[in-house]
């Protein structure tokens, strides 16, 4: 539909000499693939963003951090007191992609030992 739209607002002027109609329609388009531009323009400055922040996270100990907070600031929580919800967004996914998911994030290990798993 709009790649018919696009073709007559191309064809139409040269045949009938409407000229405004086909700057009005250029300015249209224009304007259109502007904000598509802005819009992947903002996606790409999110993803570098992103990368930055897990390149100077990756390597944290966040065990060790916890530690030292509690024992400054006399934190009574435990470790294992801190719950975490993993919410997997699937649409139309393969099954065989969500069991990998699944399968992934049993296979995680707790800090203490490398036979304590977070999964039950």
């Amino acid at each position: 539909a709009i790649t018919g739209w696009i073709l007559f607002s191309i064809i139409k002027p040269l045949v009938f000499r409407e000229a405004w109609r086909y700057n009005a329609t250029l300015a249209t388009l224009g304007l259109l693939a502007f904000c598509l531009a802005l819009y992947a323009f903002h996606i790409g400055i999110g993803a570098l963003h992103w990368t930055s922040k897990y390149r100077r996270t990756k390597d944290e100990d966040w065990y060790a951090r916890w530690d030292e907070q509690r024992a400054e600031n006399n934190v009574r929580e435990h470790w294992n007191d801190v719950h975490h919800v993993v919410i997997v967004t699937a649409y139309k996914e393969e099954t065989s992609n969500l069991k990998s998911v699944m399968y992934t994030l049993m296979a995680q290990k707790t800090h203490r030992s490398a036979t304590e798993r977070f999964c039950k």
